[in-house]
């Protein structure tokens, strides 16, 4: 399931910043990125916000988190960190090349599944406008 983000006040093609809440909760799993998402002219896009989680204790193997990002029509790209990172919660600010037009897809996850797999929340698409 996806769910669509767009501009409360404005259109997308006034290029108003897109407020995104990408979530994902799981049991012992609590996985955010609250920020925004704005056109950098009509081939770009930049990413501002803060990234953060909180994991199940006790875990034998090594927990992680992933913020997965990207156009639409392109692909994703991943920032991962360990749940007991000291760059948590991690403040960024991401800026990347789109499809003029493009929205932009968003999405959490942590390794919550048997034998440490990424499960994920529901995918945010971010309408940004030219």
């Amino acid at each position: 399931m996806a769910i669509l983000a767009v501009p409360l006040a404005a259109s997308p093609a006034q290029a108003a910043p897109v407020t995104v809440n990408v979530t994902y909760v799981h049991r012992h799993y609590d996985v955010q990125f609250k920020g925004t998402v704005s056109p950098d002219g009509p081939t770009g896009y930049t990413i501002k916000g803060t990234f953060n989680a909180r994991c199940a204790a006790g875990a034998l193997t090594t927990q992680y988190v992933t913020f997965g990002y990207g156009p639409a029509s392109k692909g994703w790209f991943w920032k991962t960190l360990s749940c007991d990172s000291d760059d948590l919660p991690a403040h960024m600010e991401i800026r990347g090349n789109r499809p003029a037009g493009d929205k932009i897809d968003l999405q959490v996850g942590a390794t919550s599944g048997v034998g440490n797999i990424y499960q994920y929340g529901d995918k945010v698409v971010a309408d940004i406008g030219n």
